[in-house]
């Protein structure tokens, strides 16, 4: 099943998506360089995971780590 990643930068009226074939810690992290090359700086960034267990992976936690991210929320969301 195709996995979607969607961002969405409200004050531009902009969507960023990618759409991949596997479930990978890879196809994530290039979502969020792609989302933190588009984004301006300066810009609040939140991100909201639906239970992806694909944050935990050594590489995501370091990209978290280095800032890109103002807040950071997992959980459900039926």
């Amino acid at each position: 099943m195709p996995l979607l990643f969607v961002a969405f930068n409200i004050a531009a009226g902009v969507v960023i998506d990618k759409c991949c074939k596997r479930d990978r810690a890879t196809e994530f992290l290039d979502f969020l360089r792609q989302v933190g090359a588009a984004m301006p700086d300066g810009l609040d960034r939140h991100l909201v995971l639906d239970i992806y267990a694909t944050d935990e992976a050594p590489r995501i936690k370091a990209w978290l780590a280095r800032g890109m991210v103002t807040s950071l929320d997992l959980g459900v969301m039926d």
